[in-house]
Parts: C-alpha cells; sequence; structure tokens
C-alpha cells in the first residue's frame, strides 16, 4: 500500500499533504497493521512513504498493530468556561437539555442563598459575562455542561469505556 500511495504522489505533486492525510485517515479500511508519516515537507513525506514501502526504517515512520481500545471521555476543569456554553445544544438537543435542567435544579437548590444569580441565567449567557469566571459558578457550570453532554452522547450510542478529569471534571468523570 506504500509503495502504491509513493508512486501516487509521484503522479501527483499538487497534493495537498493535509488532504492527503485526511483521506487516508477517513476513508479506508483499518487494517490491522497501520503506519503513520510525519514529516514538515512534501518531499520528506515522499521519502519517509518511500521507506516504509521497502520497509526501510526511517526517522518519522512509526509502524504498529492496532489493539482493540475504546473511547475515553476526558473531562475538563476550571479555566475551559465560556459565556454562552451550551446554548446552542440546550435549544436543539432536548435530551441535553432535559439532563442539563435536571442537573441545574439539583445544583441550583444546593447554592441557594449563595449565589443571587441562578446558574442557568450565568451559564447560558442570559447574565453578566463575568460572573462565569467565578468558582461559585464556574465549577457547577461545567459540571452541568459536562453531564448534560456526556448524555446527549450516550443517546446517540456514543459512550466511554474509560473515563478522566481535572478538577471538577474529575467529579463530572466519576458521575
Amino acid at each position: 500500500q506504500a509503495a502504491r500511495l509513493a508512486h501516487h504522489l509521484d503522479r501527483h505533486p499538487e497534493l495537498d499533504p493535509v488532504d492527503v492525510g485526511y483521506s487516508l485517515a477517513t476513508t479506508r479500511t483499518r487494517f490491522d497493521h497501520r503506519a503513520v508519516i510525519i514529516g514538515t515537507t512534501q518531499q520528506e513525506l515522499l521519502e519517509r512513504t518511500r521507506a516504509l514501502a521497502s520497509s526501510t526504517p526511517a526517522s518519522g515512520v512509526v509502524t504498529g498493530v492496532a489493539r482493540p481500545g475504546g473511547l475515553a471521555f476526558v473531562f475538563t476543569g476550571q479555566g475551559s468556561q465560556r459565556h454562552g456554553m451550551g446554548r446552542e445544544l440546550y435549544a436543539a438537543y432536548p435530551a441535553f437539555a432535559t439532563t442539563f435542567d435536571a442537573v441545574i435544579d439539583l445544583l441550583d437548590q444546593r447554592l441557594a442563598g449563595h449565589t443571587p444569580v441562578p446558574l442557568r441565567e450565568v451559564l447560558l449567557g442570559d447574565a453578566d459575562p463575568q460572573l462565569l469566571d467565578q468558582t461559585l459558578y464556574t465549577q457547577p457550570a461545567l459540571f452541568a455542561l459536562q453531564t448534560a453532554l456526556t448524555h446527549l452522547l450516550s443517546t446517540w450510542g456514543i459512550t466511554p469505556t474509560a473515563v478522566a478529569g481535572h478538577s471538577i471534571g474529575a467529579i463530572a468523570a466519576a458521575c
């Protein structure tokens, strides 16, 4: 396959390496034996493709055998928040909105008396954007967003085999 690719690239030097890499990664059968070619110029990539074709060890050529694996979700901590995050998901996907509302309602009950502005207003962008940078709002908002997003993904059949998180993301991952 590498020899065929090198021959094709020789005949079509106008091809963008990014487009070639994208096409190779997304349109071909995923065989057990795999290779990755890393380079910064077209010439480098072509030389390394030829090296792979001839089974010659080369810098920037990584080969291996795929192992069964799974999907991991990594949940972020404070600092990843953005004003209005989740607003479009909330409007477009009832599964997201339902879970988001349930989590927000529970968090608002726990935060009653501590937050002058309801969490939903802060997160969905109806309140002062600077409030979202206050830890009192940031961490519950990230937890609600990540929990609702994970539920939405699960309704599409996308579930992780492993989870990890940082700070409040570790709590979202645990849930």
